[in-house]
């Protein structure tokens, strides 16, 4: 699996989120053409994470307070 992010590594430099970080990681925020199916990979690898993420953070009976902590930023 996944080792835990800290919520400090959520957000891009920019404050962007998790997704454009990924998509920076993968060469993909540029000003240049998008490679759709690169974009569709990043996009798949996101959501893969997220998923395993909220069901790690459920099972320790923590996804309610970092939901709330995120509605709160």
């Amino acid at each position: 699996m996944y080792d835990a992010v800290p919520p400090s590594r959520l957000r891009g430099s920019s404050g962007s989120g998790l997704f454009d970080s990924i998509k920076d990681a993968l060469g993909l925020g540029g000003s240049g053409g998008i490679d759709r199916e690169q974009l569709a990979a990043a996009e798949e690898m996101t959501q893969m994470y997220a998923d395993d993420l909220q069901e790690k953070l459920e099972a320790k009976g923590k996804w309610d307070t970092v939901r709330e902590a995120a509605s709160d930023g």
